[in-house]
């Protein structure tokens, strides 16, 4: 199992932090093998790398939110990013928002966004860490091509709809 891949769907998929009867769970393994969930407490597996110095991309539709982080310093080899993967896509009219090849952290100072809206405006915040004063240069595309761009100051909120389907941000 691969540390950290335990999540939960409830309007988006969720990190889980524990079992509930009657709840599905999405969980990546790097082998053929079998779970057996038992015992007190939450699994060790739950544990992911330590990140440090990220800036972080909330994006937040309805009740559900999202957070991913790019320009991350990690202890981590970047051939070494399972922790860091999410589940593939939820069901179409579920809303998602994922980094470029299914992660939810990034070293990169630029992250390409993925996104599957549910039908409702998405609000997008950018925070620089350690409450930096940063400038971010935001990029909405729709099918592949450039539709606007906004800059956003740290901790500025935009608004996207649901036409776009893909981001960049940079600082």
């Amino acid at each position: 199992i691969v540390p950290g891949t335990f999540y939960a769907f409830d309007l988006s998929y969720v990190p889980a932090e524990g079992f509930q009867p009657g709840t599905g769970y999405w969980v990546k393994a790097s082998q053929a093998g079998q779970i057996t969930v038992g015992g007190e407490g939450p699994p060790a597996l739950l544990e992911v790398p330590e990140f440090t110095s990220a800036h972080e991309i909330r994006f937040t539709s309805g009740n559900a939110s999202i957070n991913l982080y790019f320009d991350a310093e990690i202890d981590v080899p970047v051939e070494n990013m399972g922790p860091f993967s999410l589940p593939p896509a939820p069901p179409s009219g579920a809303f998602d928002a994922r980094l470029s090849g299914g992660y939810w952290l990034t070293t990169e100072p630029e992250a390409g966004v993925l996104l599957q809206h549910s039908g409702q405006l998405t609000q997008v915040r950018v925070n620089a860490p350690d409450d930096e004063a940063v400038d971010y240069l935001l990029r909405l595309f729709i099918g592949g091509n450039p539709s606007g761009e906004a800059i956003l100051a740290s901790g500025q909120s935009f608004t996207i709809y649901p036409d776009f389907d893909y981001a960049e941000i940079s600082v």
